[in-house]
């Protein structure tokens, strides 16, 4: 029954396309959406947050930039990376 629901939302015209949305009521998300099994941008909502005001490219450096972090890079380069 997914299977047959899923290839019904691929049929849909705009499927592969990802909406952005600014404002989105809570039944709108769900009724759209959620119950459509169909991806949502929603953009705005963390305008407000005190973070987006604090922090900054140099912020982490000053505050963590004494501590070291490995970086693992070109992890798919290497088939026997897990091993």
């Amino acid at each position: 029954m997914v299977d047959n629901l899923q290839q019904l939302w691929q049929s849909a015209p705009g499927f592969a396309v990802v909406e952005k949305r600014e404002q989105l009521s809570r039944d709108e998300f769900v009724e759209r959406y959620v119950r459509a099994c169909r991806p949502v941008g929603i953009t705005g909502l963390a305008r407000d947050w005190p973070a987006l005001k604090r922090w900054s490219p140099q912020d982490p450096k000053q505050r963590f930039g004494h501590l070291e972090a490995e970086v693992q890079a070109e992890r798919q380069a290497d088939p026997q990376y897990e091993v």
